[in-house]
């Protein structure tokens, strides 16, 4: 299941250049996992689908934080509007 997410992840970042908000925390959450070295500002996240915005709602706050710095200012601000913070420095 979890190898299926990933592999779906990679298909939809090779056609769209920018992952989903769900895709975003699985890439990121396994190549933590792996500790693999990345730069989560290298990453697009799509909000331009209300159903994008209505996970990003949705989502735990570790996942939240997780792709933080992936996020535009702009949808950090966004993320706060739906009720999320931050993460600690």
């Amino acid at each position: 299941m979890q190898q299926s997410l990933l592999s779906n992840a990679l298909t939809y970042y090779r056609l769209h250049k920018s992952l989903t908000p769900k895709f975003a925390n699985v890439v990121f959450w396994r190549l933590q996992a792996n500790a693999i070295d990345h730069d989560p500002t290298f990453f697009k996240v799509r909000l331009d689908k209300s159903s994008y915005v209505t996970d990003l709602g949705a989502m735990p706050r570790r996942n939240i934080h997780r792709i933080w710095k992936a996020l535009t200012s702009a949808q950090r601000k966004k993320a706060i509007e739906l009720g999320h913070s931050a993460p600690p420095e």
